[in-house]
């Protein structure tokens, strides 16, 4: 996962660790097209991901629903509202994470069903770049709900967007494992630990 802090993730490690001092874990961070490269080459166990519809298999659940928000500095004009439309996004400039990530993508789609073209003027990996536009060009960055939350300060406002845009980060195990008990309860920690 690109998202291990915001989302509880290293925690989550941190105890299996503790729980399993004798086993191994190797954890890789990564853009969901590295992971899904490193999934396909058989390297990864388990993926933390975030994707457009939530995990359906045995070995899979969701770990996490959540929205893209609209992050506005508390100055601007719609500081005040109490949600955002595409219609009300269409003279402003808009940050949003690059664009081969799924929220990105799940915009673009939103936008095109509308027929609204967005001005996208700025694209960042990294969710201080985005809130530093923001507060430099008040512009709008369209930020994922619980990630933004991590990074907010008081300086800031989050505003839910009309129609919702929703993603999932999945957690999934990819190969069968009958012999690991360790995979087992690992992802059973997981689903404790599961903002759903």
């Amino acid at each position: 996962s690109r998202l291990m802090i915001e989302y509880g993730i290293t925690e989550l490690v941190s105890q299996c660790v503790k729980l399993y001092p004798k086993v191994r874990f190797k954890i890789t961070e990564g853009s969901e097209i590295e992971l899904k490269q490193a999934i396909d080459q058989q390297k990864l166990d388990i993926s933390f991901i975030r994707e457009l519809s939530p995990a359906k298999s045995n070995n899979s659940f969701v770990y996490m629903k959540e929205q893209l928000c609209a992050i506005v500095k508390n100055t601007h004009p719609l500081a005040n509202q109490d949600e955002i439309s595409l219609e009300m996004l269409k003279d402003e400039q808009l940050y949003l994470p690059p664009d081969f990530t799924v929220e990105h993508q799940a915009f673009l789609k939103c936008c095109e069903k509308e027929q609204f073209y967005p001005i996208i003027s700025f694209t960042a990996p990294r969710m201080e770049n985005l809130l530093e536009m923001v507060n430099i060009n008040e512009g709008i960055a369209l930020i994922m709900e619980h990630q933004a939350r991590f990074y907010l300060n008081e300086s800031y406002k989050l505003i839910p967007l009309k129609p919702e845009i929703d993603s999932y980060i999945n957690c999934k195990l990819h190969h069968d494992c009958p012999d690991s008990k360790e995979l087992e309860n690992f992802m059973s920690i997981a689903r404790q630990y599961s903002k759903n």
